[in-house]
């Protein structure tokens, strides 16, 4: 990685399926590289919810081989915290999955590093 000229800190993204598609958070801006630092997951609804996480690298797909949550149960009325970092590079993309739909929301925070 080369020595950014600029470091953002922000919110990658926020979202909530609607249904047990999986959604595209955030992409990497060209010429940058992001440091993932926590995923807040929030379960609002009664009842448990399975969630996957994937950080996918450029040109990849969503799936088994890029994810850092797969099925992992999140009971109803709780948050879930994970903290990095983990870096992507330019193009690569943040998806989630719920297998439910409107209950649960990703929040996504982190470091835009411009080079």
């Amino acid at each position: 990685m080369t020595t950014p000229t600029a470091i953002t800190p922000l919110q990658l993204g926020q979202a909530q399926p609607t249904d047990a598609n999986v959604l595209l958070v955030y992409t990497v801006p060209a010429l940058t590289q992001t440091a993932v630092q926590t995923i807040d997951i929030c379960n609002t609804g009664s009842s448990a919810r399975l969630i996957r996480v994937f950080f996918v690298p450029s040109g990849g797909a969503a799936g088994v081989t890029n994810a850092i949550m797969y099925d992992m149960s999140l009971a109803g009325n709780s948050t879930l915290t994970w903290t990095g970092p983990q870096y992507l590079g330019p193009a690569a993309f943040i998806s989630v999955q719920v297998d439910g739909a409107n209950a649960v929301t990703f929040t996504i925070s982190g470091l835009e590093l411009a080079a």
